[in-house]
């Protein structure tokens, strides 16, 4: 069954934990915002022109696009010939196991959310 959060409003004890839990929270964010060092004055930093010429700089080049091509194609038919060098080998054997493996995992966890389903309806 779900937790009620109700039921612990009428606890003094849950409210002053509570309570105290904020302050401290609050009192850690205002301190670590505190010690911040300014970002300006961090080596390496850009100052403000050199930000906004650097941004018009970068928008005028395009990056490359991903894309499924012939030598993609190629690759990917070098690199599976090595990883599967015939279909009755060791590597095939433990692929398919690693399928059959899978695919009872996801059959079990599917099962066991209908039988727990049924346990709560």
């Amino acid at each position: 069954m779900a937790p009620s959060l109700s039921k612990l409003t009428g606890r003094t004890d849950v409210k002053i934990a509570l309570a105290a839990s904020a302050a401290l929270s609050a009192w850690l964010i205002r301190n670590s915002i505190k010690s911040r060092t300014p970002k300006s004055s961090k080596p390496g930093r850009l100052s403000p022109e050199e930000q906004i010429q650097y941004m018009i700089k970068e928008r005028g080049q395009k990056s490359p696009r991903a894309q499924v091509d012939a030598r993609f194609l190629a690759e990917l038919n070098a690199l599976w010939k090595i990883m599967m060098p015939g279909f009755w080998t060791k590597e095939s054997g433990f692929m398919i196991l690693i399928a059959i493996s899978l695919i009872s995992r996801s059959m079990c966890d599917l099962w066991l959310i209908q039988q727990t389903t049924l346990v709560e309806g």
